[in-house]
């Protein structure tokens, strides 16, 4: 009863384990997700800003052409975003979102005006902002990845527990069936052994019984033969003289005889028999 107790016991365990595992995995996948937005996010606003700047003050296309590569890669970001779980578009996600979609918004304003020919304004406005929602992103997004990574830490030293405790328990139980084999080793041995103890006293009783016919075939015998002896003596000596009833009664004694040499002749069969049995097995 109590070996499937304690199966049943670490199969709890285990199944507590497994999917603990399965949801620590799944948080862990989610935050990684959330990361590679943060990441993708800061790398592209700062790479755009930089890709204006370079533009609005060389008018080197080739930085235009870099600011329209890192928008389409901002572009595509915002739609991963935009597939992550509801459960990491929090507060302070959205406000990175909505942060990033002004700055873009205001470099894309900067370059409109900058291309319709009115440098002086554009330039103030590049200065006015630049730089400064950007570091605020990045920040937030800085902060936000060590908070999930640490979530990931607080995950994982959870799960490490569980497994830790998972084993210890599985530990303490494996002694304790153990000591739970030993002591039904223990008490089965002696059980054997006074089975074997009892088997070995009914053996002895068993031939002592033997013996004790086989001395009674000789005593009941001897007796016997006196019995039988005398009564032919009788019959050849009077058997002129028995009348019917006489005649009846020396037929009684002769059928007992009979019937008691039977008994004795069992008796002596079954000693034989066991002792031959005795033999075989010695």
């Amino acid at each position: 009863m109590i070996m499937p107790v304690l199966l049943l016991v670490e199969l709890a365990i285990g199944w507590g384990i497994f999917t603990n595992v399965q949801r620590t995995t799944a948080i862990e996948a989610d935050i990684n997700k959330l990361n590679q937005y943060l990441i993708t996010n800061t790398k592209y606003i700062s790479g755009g800003e930089s890709a204006q700047r370079g533009y609005m003050l060389t008018g080197d296309t080739r930085f235009y052409d870099t600011y329209i590569d890192d928008v389409k890669e901002w572009v595509k970001n915002e739609a991963y975003y935009h597939t992550l779980p509801a459960n990491l578009k929090r507060l302070e996600v959205d406000e990175i979102e909505r942060m990033s979609r002004q700055k873009i918004a205001d470099m894309g304003l900067a370059i409109k005006i900058y291309n319709s020919g009115d440098k002086v304004s554009s330039t103030v406005l590049v200065k006015e902002g630049y730089h400064a929602l950007t570091d605020s992103i990045r920040s937030k997004s800085t902060r936000l990845s060590v908070e999930t990574g640490n979530a990931i830490i607080t995950q994982r030293n959870r799960q490490y527990r569980l497994i830790y405790a998972f084993f210890a328990v599985i530990t303490v139980l494996i002694i304790f069936s153990l000591i739970l084999a030993w002591v039904t080793y223990i008490a089965f041995r002696d059980y054997t052994r006074n089975l074997e103890k009892t088997v070995q006293s009914l053996e002895t009783a068993n031939q002592t019984l033997l013996q004790y016919n086989f001395n009674s075939y000789h005593s009941l015998k001897t007796p016997l033969r006196n019995i039988t002896g005398f009564l032919r003596l009788l019959q050849r000596k009077y058997q002129s003289q028995f009348d019917s009833e006489a005649k009846e009664y020396v037929q009684f004694i002769t059928e007992g005889v009979r019937q008691l040499n039977t008994i004795i002749e069992d008796m002596r069969h079954q000693f034989l028999e066991s002792d031959k049995g005795k033999e075989k097995k010695d």
